[in-house]
């Protein structure tokens, strides 16, 4: 399956928007790579492209929520973490059992799911909350 970035995606904050669209972008790249059946060089690259994704991805976003102090910023990290160790254990079972197909598909139903999850119902929070901010830096 693939995915598309979309306004009702839209944080407020248009490098964050930016960085989830790389972020569906590498999805796609392994909806592909499991359609073609070439996943596995792929999925190792995927989940190393994730790692530093994530440091850097959940770093910016989390000051964000902290600085526009929305009140969703505790499950927003709570959230992260949770990726996070999706990815460690991905990458774990990968280095001890090998990539598989199955873990390929697994691996893209996790991360379709985050997109559902977590962009478009939590990180979408931050968009009013970024609003506010604008008004105030108005005032």
């Amino acid at each position: 399956m693939k995915y598309e970035w979309t306004e009702a995606m839209a944080t407020g904050v248009a490098e964050l928007d930016e960085e989830h669209r790389i972020l569906i972008s590498w999805i796609n790249r392994l909806s592909d790579a499991n359609e073609s059946g070439d996943f596995e060089s792929e999925v190792k690259r995927i989940l190393a492209f994730l790692a530093v994704y994530a440091a850097k991805h959940f770093t910016h976003e989390e000051r964000c929520f902290n600085e526009t102090r929305c009140p969703f910023a505790a499950a927003n990290k709570q959230a992260h973490d949770g990726f996070v160790a999706l990815i460690d254990r991905t990458r774990a079972e990968c280095e001890e059992h090998g990539v598989t197909l199955n873990r390929a598909l697994e691996l893209h139903h996790g991360l379709g799911s985050w997109l559902q999850s977590h962009i478009l119902r939590l990180d979408t929070t931050l968009k009013p909350c970024v609003g506010l901010m604008d008004g105030d830096r108005r005032a």
